[in-house]
């Protein structure tokens, strides 16, 4: 094993997860501007049924862009809070423990609507 390439390897993947993550925040906002923009077309313009229907596919889009943003800022809060635990061998497992729970967290995390009833949802969708 060459143990200084090992090293020079976590430093560069170390490196790589605090910019990106320095990144998320202009990320978000420009997610945020994205459906701010859209929505402002939606209201002050008179749109055909398919322009309706793209702006409604590039707003879901958007979305899942932001939502991804979203959890990667809470994985990556997890991480940071905890990252002193590399530091112990014993200890990284529970980082990744903390990180799983967190993962699993996302994938059943579910919406629940503040102001319309799932009966007033549905039938806005027409089921």
């Amino acid at each position: 094993m060459n143990v200084i390439e090992k090293i020079k390897d976590v430093v560069s993947i170390l490196n790589e997860i605090d910019e990106y993550s320095n990144g998320l925040a202009n990320k978000l906002s420009l997610c945020d501007n994205k459906i701010c923009d859209l929505m402002h077309l939606i209201e002050f313009n008179n749109l055909s049924t398919k322009q309706r229907y793209r702006v409604i596919g590039e707003l879901h889009k958007i979305r899942v862009e932001r939502r991804n943003i979203k959890n990667d800022m809470s994985t990556l809060r997890i991480y940071n809070n905890n990252s002193n635990k590399l530091l112990e061998a014993n200890n990284r497992q529970f980082l990744l423990s903390e990180i799983h729970k967190t993962l699993k967290y996302q994938q059943e995390a579910q919406y629940t609507n503040r102001v319309y009833t799932d009966e007033e949802i549905k039938e806005l969708i027409g089921e």
